[in-house]
């Protein structure tokens, strides 16, 4: 019995030793003069995005740490790649069991590594993940700051508990097609049933960039990575010909 206990603390330690093992991969880092360091990265598969990093230029050398206080850009090489911005980030809840009774759409304004997830002639397309939820940006290349896409989730009074969905991203993508000349009907109803994910939102991005529609694949920052068919959500909200109710009206950051 004694024996079988020492084994189960055994397994039960695994998951703390792995976690303080480092994992260092190839990469580099930009400090804040624009200088590109090539070096070691220990490499966390983050699921929520780094405030901070350890680097060393070489496996003998004592690790840096590098944060968006003395870096504008890291990189592992092949896997994953970040850029700090200053952005409006968005405190609502989509927890079903955390969502307000109101719609939620607080926000605060941080300096934040954002993960690059796609890039082309037009946009770049980033992620956010913090312990409240993940949130996508777009970058117009003419532009300086990305833009947060809005989905809002919460509890309609009088609903019997209803639960709302405000797609404002839906918006916010037309407007671009718009804007890019790639605006038809078979696209507005693509962006319709474009839910709130990477993938999805990639796809809309990429033929927006110039890819072709019937793409199979969609172009990531590293390269091809596959996906399934694009997912269809229901939602009280209904888009329009947003060229009429919107017309050329600039791609806002806020609600």
């Amino acid at each position: 019995m004694k024996s079988l206990n020492k084994l189960l603390l055994l397994f039960s330690l695994f998951p703390l030793l792995a976690l303080g093992q480092s994992n260092y991969q190839p990469g580099y880092v930009v400090n804040l003069n624009g200088d590109t360091i090539k070096g070691l990265i220990d490499y966390r598969e983050w699921n929520i995005n780094p405030k901070n990093i350890h680097f060393k230029t070489s496996q003998d050398n004592t690790a840096a740490n590098y944060s968006t206080d003395n870096a504008t850009a890291f990189a592992v090489t092949g896997k994953e790649y970040f850029e700090r911005f200053i952005v409006r980030v968005s405190q609502g809840q989509v927890e079903m069991n955390k969502l307000s009774t109101t719609q939620d759409t607080s926000f605060l304004i941080d300096t934040v590594f954002l993960r690059r997830e796609a890039t082309g002639k037009y946009l770049s397309f980033f992620s956010y993940s913090d312990e409240i939820k993940t949130r996508y940006y777009l970058l117009e290349t003419s532009e300086n700051l990305p833009v947060e896409l809005t989905y809002n989730v919460y509890y309609s009074p009088g609903e019997s508990s209803f639960v709302q969905y405000n797609k404002k991203y839906l918006n916010q993508l037309e407007s671009l097609a718009l804007k890019y000349g790639v605006s038809s009907t078979a696209f507005e109803n693509k962006i319709l049933s474009t839910a709130y994910n990477a993938s999805d939102l990639i796809k809309i991005v990429n033929h927006i960039n110039g890819a072709s529609a019937q793409q199979a694949t969609v172009q990531s920052l590293w390269g091809v990575q596959w996906f399934g068919g694009v997912g269809v959500n229901c939602s009280s909200f209904k888009l329009t010909k947003l060229s009429i109710l919107y017309g050329k009206a600039p791609f806002s950051n806020y609600v």
